[in-house]
Order: C-alpha cells, then structure tokens, then sequence
C-alpha cells in the first residue's frame, strides 16, 4: 500500500529454513500478467555479491589471492594515476575504496562495450587517496568480472552458473538482460510519470554485467539467502571455506557519514562499513548485512541478521 508497486516478490528465511515466498501484483500493467514465485526480476547490484563469492571461491581454489594486484591478470587495466594502476588489488575492487569516484556515465549514457568502458577509465581523474575513503564504484565489478574470466577461463557468468547457481539449484536464474529475452515469465519496469504509474523500456547493466546484470525469480534467491545463512555450505558441501566465507562479510572499509545509505533515514545507524559486496551497519545492536540494486523501473533488496539467523530478499518493478 505504501509503495504501489505493479509487481512485487518476497522471501524469507529463518533457521535454516525458507519459511514464505509469495509474489504479488503483476508483471505489466497492461497485461496485467500474475507475478508468481518463478517471474523474473533484475538482481541489479546484489549481482556483486555473486562476484566476491565467486572470487571467494577462486581464492580457495589457489589461482589468486585477495592482495594480489589486479595488473597482474589484466595487464590492460590503466588508470590516470600511475600509483593506482600499480597498487589495486583484488579486494579493492570489491570494496569502493580505490580512489576513484562515480563513474557510471561511462555506461548509462555511453553505448560502447564493457572492454571500452574499461579503456575511458584511465582518463578519469583521482577523486581521493587510495582506501582512505569511499565512493560507490561498479566500473571496478566490471573489472573483479574479467578477472574471474582471466583466472577460470570462463565467462563470468558461466562461472557463477557452474560454481554457484547449478550447485545451488538456481535453475531459473541468468547472468545477463540479453540471455533471457526468451523467457515469458518476467517482471517489465515501470516508473511514476506525472503522478500515474507508466510502463518504460527496460534498462540493461550487461555492459558492467558483474556489477549487477544478474536476473533471478523469489524461488531461485531464497535458496541463496539459505546458502549464506548456512556459512557458504549445501547439503553439507563446503562451497566457499570458513575462512573466505567470513571474509567477504567481514568489515572491510568504514563508509563516511556523508557517504551513508538513504536507509539510515529509517535505521538511524551509528556506524556503516562495506564489506566484499555487502553494506554493513548496527540496528538495535546487532549487525545487518545487505544490499540493494535498482535500474530505472526495478528494484531489489536483500539483507540478512545473521545472528538471529534470519534473512529477506525483496524484488520489485516500480523505480520507488
């Protein structure tokens, strides 16, 4: 009632357990089709949390390590300032602290290819000192993306389809806008012009694909909220080890209070941090790990209090 979404999906998990999912409204306003617990939604930027998995698991693997410099998997990786090129390494790509600001311009507005937007980044000037502060980043997804594909020899989103979605049996859950033209069952976006809800044209992440291209249903992500309740383990399969696993939700760079989430409006946090693909901050004196991920007329939002062992993802097709 609040939010007045065409369409909207939910899940939760508790103890282990995925205790509701249930979809609601429709897909499309004009269609008015049912929005069921396999429609699609865009993932956005919780994609990035796949990627630092995904990493994660390369780092179990032995094929890199978190302070390995990136130059050294992609040698094409050229910034302005010659001391970052040299000094980024793999968990700085992953955490917003590079030195370099928002430059999401390089793909929203431009219509070039990932390789591209990649190359312009070397004529985008320092904005601070390395990891001495934070400004959200995706280009450098983009970048933790092909170096998962230098690495496993794979493309990135195979990679997570092997290593995460398969063995998770999220069977119904892609990589890119581009792979799932196809499918029927998918949430369209919609966006508030002049007072009245309007259906818009899509809008498509894949050129920064590893920053948030990720399509999945309530059904699939469940089970991925199951899985990072559970440590990183399935049916007793350790798939990332304990060590990496607490790394990635580990505190890694503390966010200014200028840089703050719109949320704190609601959660009033005395502090916030990010993790390796997660936002952190204190609530009633615990720790909520989440993200959210929004394109124009699609929203997404998981989080998770792991010490009550309790988790919720939210997708939506109204940009709010």
């Amino acid at each position: 009632d609040r939010w007045n979404p065409p369409g909207l999906a939910v899940t939760i998990v508790k103890n282990g357990e995925i205790v509701f999912k249930k979809g609601y409204g429709v897909t499309n306003i004009k269609t008015k089709n049912i929005v069921d617990e396999n429609t699609l939604f865009g993932c956005m930027s919780t994609t990035k949390a796949f990627v630092a998995a995904g990493l994660a698991m390369l780092v179990d693997d032995g094929k890199l390590k978190w302070e390995d410099k990136v130059i050294d998997y992609l040698p094409e990786f050229q910034l302005k300032d010659p001391y970052l090129t040299r000094e980024i390494n793999i968990k700085d790509l992953l955490t917003h602290r590079t030195g370099i600001g928002n430059t999401d311009y390089l793909w929203s507005v431009m219509n070039v290819s990932s390789d591209s937007v990649l190359f312009k980044m070397r004529e985008v000037e320092k904005s601070y000192s390395l990891r001495s502060s934070f400004i959200y980043q995706n280009i450098f997804y983009l970048a933790a993306g092909k170096v998962i594909e230098k690495v496993s020899d794979k493309d990135w989103g195979e990679f997570l389809k092997e290593r995460i979605y398969l063995p998770l049996e999220m069977n119904n859950t892609h990589a890119t806008l581009g792979s799932i033209q196809h499918i029927k069952n998918k949430a369209d976006a919609h966006y508030e012009i002049d007072g009245k809800i309007e259906i818009i044209e899509q809008s498509s992440a894949d050129a920064i694909g590893p920053a948030g291209s990720m399509w999945s249903s309530i059904d699939d992500i469940g089970k991925w909220i199951q899985f990072l309740l559970n440590d990183g383990i399935k049916n007793g399969d350790t798939l990332i080890s304990q060590n990496n696993f607490k790394e990635i939700f580990k505190p890694q760079q503390i966010i200014p209070a200028s840089q703050f989430y719109p949320t704190q409006q609601v959660t009033k946090p005395n502090w916030m941090t990010y993790g390796l693909g997660w936002f952190q901050h204190d609530y009633n004196g615990k720790m909520v790990q989440f993200h959210t991920g929004s394109l124009a007329g699609m929203v997404a939002i998981a989080g998770m209090i792991t010490e009550d062992n309790v988790g919720v993802y939210v997708m939506g097709n109204l940009d709010l």
